[in-house]
């Protein structure tokens, strides 16, 4: 009589090895996805901590790349620089805020961006977060590189565009040829859409120095471009209020 175990009993063996092995992936999966989603709900839940608790998070986060586990999607990116950068633009407002401590937290509000872009470095938008930041801090080098980056991402992201143009003039003296260069044709983007020529408008009633500047650009563009410029300018300018000194304020 033969030894060998039954075919029937060796198949059982087999199915319940399977079905533990199907048990721990599930196992695994369900942790991983609890993990993930609550390292994706982290910088929405943080909105609801009062602004100091979040600005301590902010200011003991270390200056280096992020790791595997840290990868978010966009939508959680930008609410964890945006609660950065709110909380830093709010204490410059509070007189319990020193200056040390208001340079603090906004070299924190760069932090944050920078591990942003470790994260996701094709994204123009965090590109020029971090030129603005840059900027308020006096690191012009800095503010360059990073406009440079954010146009090679998104040379033609309007949306961006809005914020990115008006810093590029405002630097228009300090950066290199390369940069200035592309100043014109970013603000002949915005006169393209009507969100631009809004932003525009409002940066030709507010900023005199700006003026000759986007009107030589708008000459560039077509007719239907430059009317509908000009019908914004006439629009808001018995609303417009002498414009306020510069304090280059991120976001």
């Amino acid at each position: 009589m033969s030894d060998a175990t039954p075919p029937r009993r060796r198949r059982g063996a087999r199915t319940r090895r399977i079905l533990r092995g199907v048990q721990i992936l599930a196992g695994v999966t369900v942790f991983l996805g609890g993990f993930l989603a609550w390292r994706e709900a982290k910088p929405f839940t943080m909105n609801l901590q009062p602004v100091s608790q979040q600005q301590a998070v902010f200011l003991a986060m270390e200056r280096r790349p992020a790791h595997f586990y840290e990868l978010e999607s966009r939508f959680a990116r930008r609410a964890r620089i945006d609660s950065c950068v709110q909380g830093w633009f709010q204490g410059r407002n509070d007189p319990a805020v020193t200056a040390d401590q208001s340079r603090a937290r906004l070299e924190a509000c760069r932090t944050v961006v920078t591990r942003n872009l470790t994260i996701a470095p094709a994204s123009s938008n965090d590109w020029t977060i971090a030129a603005i930041l840059a900027q308020t801090a006096g690191d012009i080098p800095a503010a360059s590189t990073y406009l440079k980056r954010s146009l090679a991402t998104g040379p033609t992201e309007q949306w961006i565009a809005r914020r990115r143009a008006p810093l590029m003039f405002d630097l228009r003296d300090q950066v290199d040829d390369e940069l200035r260069s592309q100043i014109d044709p970013q603000l002949a983007l915005l006169l393209r859409t009507e969100e631009g020529i809004k932003s525009l408008a409002r940066n030709y009633l507010a900023n005199p120095s700006f003026r000759d500047r986007i009107i030589s650009v708008a000459e560039t563009v077509e007719p239907f471009y430059q009317k509908r410029f000009l019908d914004f300018v006439k629009l808001w300018a018995p609303k417009a209020q002498p414009a306020a000194p510069s304090t280059g304020d991120a976001g």
